[in-house]
């Protein structure tokens, strides 16, 4: 962005570097007495970098000066629970039932550009409806770590709680739980870790119809871990896709329930370029756990030398904010 320095003269703006520090968050401000039209972001004289919550007031002459702001962060003191409903507004606050936002989507931008989570749980939960379009989750929540952010449902009723929409968590760091919905989509995938990003799921999902598309898929280094038992009451392409040294991982001791007679059209489960499905089952004391195996291969008269693959290397971080100046 470029933004315009008010008043006639120009000035002196700063010489050497001068620091900003507030929310613990600290930028640097260099600018060696640009003169008219000079771009500080494109110019030898330096950047602007803000954080959150921080102000850079740049004087131009005696009387005006520029100034830009970021929005803070709030810090969580507690577990901290945010509204969504068909029936809300994007508009709303978000913190009570009765002012809930209307979009997954925004729950997660508000939550990702606005909060610390500062070691607590950040739950959005979601009234009874159906759910459409992406969420997207694209970076790592400030902090906060594994589980930090939980999208919840209808315990009582899962199915009452559906979202028709992509679930995507990409980049390395990135992370969502879900838990008491149902995931269901005509057109896509139901769930798509990719990049590194994490998706986790806990008691009460199942899985509906994913008409054309995979109910999860991981691909790129990411993983999908199911931490409980879920049920598959709809039809899919496929139910499971681990890709490009992805993971699907079923913690020991769950169940996978299937409902009725759902049809997967293509395969159940299927793994591709060092993609794993792994199972832990659960073990007896007595019982010494088998010895792992890392590859098989159908037997032949002459071994075949294994197929390589390289496992793609993590998106770089996203940007930190820059502010450029033209006076």
């Amino acid at each position: 962005m470029t933004d315009t320095l008010p008043g006639t003269s120009p000035g002196v703006l700063a010489q050497g570097w001068s620091t900003i520090a507030e929310n613990n968050d600290t930028s640097a401000l260099y600018a060696f007495s640009p003169g008219s039209g000079t771009d500080l972001n494109g110019s030898s004289t330096g950047t602007i970098i803000l954080g959150p919550g921080q102000r850079c007031a740049v004087f131009s002459d005696g009387s005006n000066y520029w100034a830009k702001d970021l929005p803070g962060r709030t810090r969580l003191g507690a577990n901290a629970t945010f509204y969504v409903s068909t029936t809300g507004s994007d508009s709303n606050t978000g913190l009570a039932s009765g002012t809930p936002w209307a979009t997954i989507q925004h729950a997660i931008t508000v939550l990702a550009n606005s909060y610390d989570l500062n070691g607590f749980t950040a739950t959005i939960s979601l009234a009874n409806g159906t759910y459409s379009g992406t969420a997207t989750v694209s970076q790592p929540w400030v902090g906060g770590g594994v589980n930090s952010v939980l999208i919840n449902g209808n315990s009582g009723s899962p199915s009452s709680t559906i979202i028709s929409g992509t679930v995507m968590v990409q980049g390395s760091g990135s992370n969502l739980t879900l838990e008491n919905l149902e995931l269901a989509n005509t057109s896509n995938n139901c769930l798509q870790a990719e990049y590194g990003g994490v998706i986790q799921l806990n008691a009460g999902i199942i899985f509906g119809t994913s008409t054309s598309q995979t109910h999860m898929v991981s691909g790129y280094s990411a993983a999908i871990i199911a931490n409980n038992g879920y049920t598959i009451s709809g039809n899919a392409a496929a139910h499971i896709e681990a890709e490009s040294c992805s993971t699907f991982l079923l913690q020991a001791g769950n169940t996978v329930t299937l409902t009725g007679t759902p049809a997967f059209s293509n395969q159940f489960a299927f793994a591709t370029a060092e993609g794993s499905l792994p199972a832990r089952p659960a073990r007896s004391a007595a019982r010494p756990p088998a010895p792992a195996i890392s590859r098989r291969r159908a037997a032949s008269s002459t071994p075949a030398a294994p197929a390589r693959h390289f496992c793609p290397a993590m998106p770089p971080a996203a940007p930190t904010t820059e502010v450029s100046i033209t006076n």
